[in-house]
């Protein structure tokens, strides 16, 4: 048998029981019976195993139990008894039972004296005397989150309950409970230790700023960085709001001196960014780059130009150097980091080898060199200088061809606490500094590609300790933890799969499973030996700008008068109090429901204050006699629920906490307080069609749950002054912004009506008496700020300039097709469906034709009629068909498959908003000749036909039946295209030579014939003449596919998104001895306006017969590594147009 128990907002514990509120912890629990509670085993209370990565966690405590008799229960009959306190090592903990003013019973449970980052396991029973009745009892592990908490249990039983004898839970006036408890602490998330462990404090995670949170930590950290962004010349009255340096000399000061993680908001705010781009995941090294760019470029023309330049700059040399004769052709070139790559590499030297990897330029790749002509070269990069302070960024991400996507390496790359430079030198470098580099930080990137963490490893001196900032914390860590375990590579794991730390998943229930590690280091920082004196020099408390001291200062105070007025807030709620006269503003407003648009000042109430001292407050508020109100608790939807008692015996606190809403009902003086439970409010509204404002509030009134409809309408008609026998209509007001019509015939209870918002309506047919009671209300604007949410609701953020969308004109649909509302329930369904949509002609989708304000529950059919005219188009519908496309997702473009009209009768779902993305657009396509029947049985095809197989010749769109043949989809082009009519007509084409493919993102994917049905109309069908010399290969010849790519803005080695396929794939004839550079050679001279940074890839097979990326040399005989499926990616330099979730890190300040 189970008792069950709930937590409500926790009940107040007056001071004598110590004062302690705090947010629940636990929702639901049960009260199941047990066996009494000292004659259990210990180890019934369960035990939790934690793995020893998760870091921080101790030991668990031994268990702790106590009994707490209740002597002379019946005899001294208190309304609250308390145990003494008792001390659990981690914790202390006093009891309390209590009852309330209707005799149920709560446990109180008092945690004090509570450990920083603690878990406690408790188990609390009430023991029953009489065998072999069980023990009431409850358990449960709780975190709390300060170091006092309250916790209030519901024990199902009456206090009558508790004293009878019979009942067991009494022997001879004695009561006795049993407490057991163990506890354990777990790492601090919070941060709030870590000053105090560490000496530095971390920076708050925003939603997706890890990544900037690592990079700032690992500048902050360098303090030459931190004294040049002391130094930038401001006041401290530039715009906070705009000016970068101030903010990020504010946080830096603040991550000097503060005792708590600091916030980073200021500093984005800074940066222009909104809540979407902190929530946007981001490359910590391209955040770098866009963040040194912008604070150099502010200090242009001052002292300290060149400054930061001087920490991070460094020099190579690209050149081309001829090796028959003295010609080189070279430039120096800036670099503040470099990216090494990972793939193919064991190590860090390994990775500076390929970066300065010569290329030879030779055989008919030889280098045209000037006044020499033809020669021999290498081509590479060497260095002339390194910086003081070197960013090494490991390029971990990569596209992979053959799964169209990108990809983590997540192979070993060992990297060293110590490097010397100097075998990476040009020849004529200046080597009179050292090139002996010492290891100063690891920025490590955990996760995937689509989604990941940023945490660093940091020294923040000379000193070799290292410190793990991982957003809000921070832990002192040995070298291993900061190096050797972040070299990447794979992990075996001993246990059960699990996460443990910063670590890879191991698979469940697998032992001793290897697996790729999904954490490694993705930026080094590494500090010239001989300047790490001067680099790292401390930056003394004494030496930071006065006005960030004093905007620091006076920010303690302010946070400091924050939390003692946040502590004296602790001690009242915020009475939101709603009235009769918000439901009439809202009807004024056109504003469904009890909760008003209007700013309300809530009224503040002292939580010890009783129920009656409230309700006095709120007359004395309203200007009302407290006898002619009724206080209402309300829901979640703001909507009266019960009655608040007015007594004097209970305190506020004994159901409110923190801010809470009331509804305050006007009644007569001599009207009961209390309602019975068969009683129901009715807050009513009229419906006047013709009024300005037609929906008008006109007052409450109070009935039986069994009392006839008609006892309400003749109270409303009498209430308006009507005659008694008006025909009145009924609805009830629904929080969905509806109103269903409800019978006026048979009792409230029959019809299913119990109270809330309702309307009435003169019968559509009868005309509106006069009103003698009554005046009609003028409509009323809503507040500004809600006209202008609802104007950025209603229409299109787009790019387009204001007086861009001033040009645009908006037509009401009701001008097209007029309205004729007759009831509440179309007037309601009219008023709250209705928006602005921007309407695109799918044939021109960069401009609209024209906004459109229509009800959006308008039928398909309807809206297809309204459009037509608003476009001034010619549109059978008995004849033609129109579909529709919503707004792509991601871009500003129509989505690829049309809106199901048959399924969904009208367009009201389509328009919604998800993440910030607006999809106010709707474009609509004419097909005419084919009415809605005939279309539903054909799909839309897209054909390319090319007569040389190396360029388009035509590209139709065209209709045809589902699921045709490819010869049927030929013969349809061959109509629609006069060129192909005249082509075929002059040459007698066999299917011998014609070559037919499925597209796939602009990519050859499956070979068809004339008889295959093409099934899968979303991919293109290419059809080309096979040219001569592809049908008949010499035995020395192979076909090989050519296919495009656009890289992406992070190139290869970064980012998160795979680029496009794109231009017109080709196939190409190669011979079984030509190396890969001659077949890219013969490849560049067939693409017009080859770029020379243009790459190549060759996509090959892998030993396990799978397809794969291969990163092949020039001399590589590629018919070696030849397949069926063989394929030479072009990947093209110029990028796509990106999509809101696809964008570099900006600072627009």
């Amino acid at each position: 048998m189970t008792f069950h128990i709930t937590f409500p907002k926790f009940r107040q514990v007056d001071r004598s029981f110590e004062q302690i509120h705090k947010k629940s912890l636990i929702q639901n629990l049960s009260m199941s019976y047990y066996s009494d509670p000292s004659k259990r085993n210990e180890n019934e209370i369960p035990t939790y195993s934690y793995n020893d990565n998760n870091q921080g966690s101790q030991q668990q405590s031994e268990l702790h139990e106590f009994t707490w008799i209740i002597n002379d229960f019946n005899k001294s009959a208190l309304d609250k008894y308390q145990s003494e306190v008792f001390d659990c090592e981690d914790f202390k903990i006093q009891i309390c039972i209590e009852f309330d003013e209707l005799d149920n019973a709560s446990c109180i449970l008092l945690f004090t004296d509570i450990k920083a980052n603690l878990n406690i396991h408790y188990e609390i029973g009430l023991c029953n005397w009489i065998p072999p009745k069980h023990t009431l009892s409850a358990n449960k592990k709780i975190q709390p989150t300060s170091d006092e908490e309250s916790l209030s249990l519901n024990m199902n039983l009456t206090r009558s309950q508790f004293e009878d004898p019979s009942h067991g839970w009494i022997s001879n006036d004695t009561v006795k409970m049993m407490f057991k408890a163990t506890s354990f602490q777990m790492a601090d998330l919070t941060g709030a230790s870590s000053k105090k462990e560490t000496g530095y404090v971390g920076l708050k995670n925003q939603g997706a700023t890890c990544y900037m949170n690592s990079m700032l930590q690992a500048l902050f950290h360098i303090p030459a960085f931190r004294r040049v962004v002391y130094n930038m010349p401001t006041t401290g009255n530039e715009d906070p709001e705009r000016c970068i340096p101030l903010n990020l000399q504010r946080l830096f000061c603040r991550m000097q001196f503060s005792e708590l993680p600091c916030s980073t908001k200021a500093l984005t705010k800074s940066f222009g960014w909104g809540d979407i781009d902190t929530i946007m995941q981001h490359d910590v090294q391209e955040f770098c780059r866009v963040l040194v760019d912008n604070l150099e470029e502010k200090m242009k023309g001052t002292e300290l130009e060149n400054s930061i330049a001087n920490i991070f700059k460094g020099q190579y040399k690209s050149f081309i150097r001829c090796k028959d004769v003295e010609y080189e052709s070279s430039r120096i070139e800036d670099f503040y980091d470099l990216t090494l790559q990972v793939k193919g590499c064991s190590t860090l030297s390994d990775s500076f080898e390929k970066y300065i990897e010569k290329e030879q330029l030779v055989g008919d790749n030889q280098y045209e060199a000037e006044g020499y002509g033809k020669q021999d070269a290498e081509m590479g990069v060497e260095f002339m200088k390194f910086p003081p302070v070197l960013h090494l960024h490991l390029g971990r991400f990569e596209y992979d061809f053959d799964r169209d996507m990108m990809v983590k390496i997540l192979s070993k790359l060992e990297f060293p606490e110590e490097i010397d430079l100097s075998p990476y030198l040009a020849k004529d470098a200046d080597r009179t500094q050292s090139t002996i580099y010492d290891l100063y930080g690891v920025l490590v990137h955990m996760g995937g590609v689509s989604a990941g963490h940023y945490y660093a490893y940091l020294r923040t001196s000379t000193d070799p300790q290292w410190y793990e900032f991982d957003d809000n914390v921070v832990t002192k860590v040995d070298s291993n933890a900061a190096i050797q375990n972040n070299y990447g590579g794979s992990a075996k794991k001993s246990n059960y799969g699990a996460y443990g730390g910063h670590g890879g998943y191991s698979g469940y229930g697998y032992s001793g499973y290897n697996y790729g590690k999904s954490y490694s280091a993705y930026m080094l920082v590494y500090i010239r030996r001989e300047d790490a004196s001067t680099i790292m020099d401390p930056i003394p408390n004494s030496s930071v700008p006065t006005h960030l001291i004093q905007y620091f200062d006076q920010a303690l105070k302010d946070e400091k008068m924050k939390k003692e007025l946040k502590k004296a807030e602790s001690k009242i709620i915020n009475a939101i109090v709603i009235t009769e006269d918000d439901i009439s503003v809202n009807s004024q407003m056109d504003v469904i429901g009890f909760e008003p648009k209007r700013e309300i000042q809530p009224i503040k109430i002292n939580k010890t204050a009783t129920y009656e001292e409230m309700y006095e407050k709120f007359a004395e508020t309203l200007n009302l006699s407290v006898d002619e109100i009724r206080v209402w608790d309300t829901n979640y939807n703001k909507i009266p629920s019960k009655v608040v008692p007015r007594r004097n015996n209970i305190q506020v606190q004994k159901h409110y906490l923190y801010s809470s809403t009331f509804f305050i009902q006007r009644k007569a003086v001599d009207e009961l307080l209390e309602l019975n439970e068969d009683q129901i409010t009715f807050y009513v509204k009229f419906f006047f069609p013709d009024a300005p404002a037609p929906i008008q509030y006109i007052g409450n009134f109070t009935l039986n749950f069994d009392d006839q409809i008609s006892t309400l309408v003749d109270k409303v008609n009498e209430k308006l002054g009507f005659p008694k026998d008006t025909r009145l209509l009924l609805f009830q007001e629904c929080i969905n912004e509806s109103a269903a019509e409800k019978s006026i015939e048979g009792t409230f209870e029959e019809q299913k009506i119990g109270g809330g918002i309702v309307i009435f309506q003169v019968h559509p047919e009868d005309k509106i008496p006069k009103l003698v009671n009554f005046t009609l209300k003028e409509p009323l604007p809503i507040p500004t700020n809600e006209n202008e949410n609802n104007k950025s609701n209603s229409t299109e953020s787009t790019s387009k300039t204001e007086n861009e969308r001033e040009k645009i004109p908006v037509i009401k649909s009701s001008d097209i097709i007029p309205n004729t509302i007759k009831k509440a329930s179309e007037y309601y369904t009219t008023k709250y469906n209705t928006q602005i949509v921007d309407i695109y002609d799918y044939n021109n989708k960069n401009t609209p034709l024209f906004s459109l304000e229509f009800d959006t529950k308008t039928p398909y059919p309807k809206l297809k009629q309204i459009i037509a005219k608003a476009a001034k188009i010619d549109f059978d519908s008995g004849n033609d068909t129109m579909i529709f496309y919503k707004k792509d997702y991601y871009f500003d473009k129509p989505d690829h498959h049309p809106v199901d009209t048959v399924t969904q009768k009208c367009p009201h779902a389509l328009f919604s908003y998800y993440h910030g993305i607006n999809n106010n657009r709707l474009y609509f396509r004419i097909f005419k000749g084919v009415n809605d029947s005939t279309f539903r049985q054909m799909n839309e095809y897209t054909v390319q036909f090319s007569i040389d197989a190396r360029n388009l010749t035509c590209e139709r769109t065209f209709l045809q039946k589902k699921d045709a043949k490819v010869s049927e989809l030929l013969k349809d082009m061959i109509d629609k295209s006069e060129e192909l009519k005249q082509f075929f007509c002059k040459n007698k084409i066999d299917e011998s030579i014609l070559r037919i493919y499925q597209m796939k993102d602009h990519k050859f994917y499956k070979r068809l014939t004339l008889e295959t049905r093409h099934t899968q109309p979303d991919d293109v069908l290419r059809i080309e003449i096979i040219p001569e010399n592809q049908r008949n290969l010499k035995n020395d010849e192979l076909l090989i596919q050519i296919s495009f790519i656009r890289e992406n803005q992070y190139g290869f080695n970064t980012g998160y998104n795979r680029p496009a396929g794109a231009g017109f794939s080709f196939f190409f004839i190669i011979k079984k001895d030509e190396t890969f550079g001659e077949i890219k050679k013969r490849v560049i001279e067939n693409i017009p306006d080859y770029d020379n940074n243009n790459k190549f890839y060759l996509r090959t097979l892998g030993k396990d017969g799978g397809a794969k990326r291969d990163t092949v040399d020039d001399d590589c005989i590629v018919s070696e590594k030849y397949f069926e499926g063989s394929r030479i990616y072009v990947v093209l330099k110029n990028k796509p147009k990106k999509n809101i979730y696809d964008q570099a890190v900006k600072i627009y300040n």
